[in-house]
């Protein structure tokens, strides 16, 4: 290991901050500006989550501001999910169906496999009987 070779995340992968927004990232002399905000994202999540949570606060009080849901919205809702659940049926319906066609296609498969193997011991009969007749019928 070279002491002089730090490995440092560049600029473009770290979150961006009000501090390194406007940092420029050209380096200097192939080394990263040393006024690039190096702040870790963990500690700050909290306060993302914070941010949600208000967000969300604020949404549902404008929503409750406003009429309540008009009943369209609602039904078209119900009409999604509805149409969701029918879709996950037919999905389902679907497999089972390709599951029994497979399992019907290897018994034809095998069915027809049994068929020529009879032909075959029939076709390899047939001259022996032939001789068996005209032996009998001597």
């Amino acid at each position: 290991h070279f002491p002089h070779h730090k490995h440092h995340v560049p600029s473009s992968l770290r979150p961006a901050t009000e501090d390194n927004v406007n940092v420029n990232i050209d380096t200097n002399n192939g080394k990263e500006t040393p006024d690039v905000d190096k702040k870790p994202l963990e500690p700050r999540l909290p306060c993302f989550y914070g941010l949600c949570a208000s967000l969300n606060y604020e949404e549902k009080k404008h929503g409750e501001k406003a009429a309540p849901e008009n009943n369209e919205v609602l039904r078209a809702k119900d009409k999604v999910d509805t149409l969701k659940i029918k879709l996950e049926n037919v999905e389902w319906e679907y497999e089972r169906a390709k599951v029994e066609f497979e399992a019907h296609e290897q018994e034809r498969v095998a069915f027809r496999t049994r068929h020529r193997e009879l032909d075959e011991a029939g076709r390899e009969l047939e001259p022996l009987c032939h001789s068996r007749e005209t032996q009998e019928g001597e």
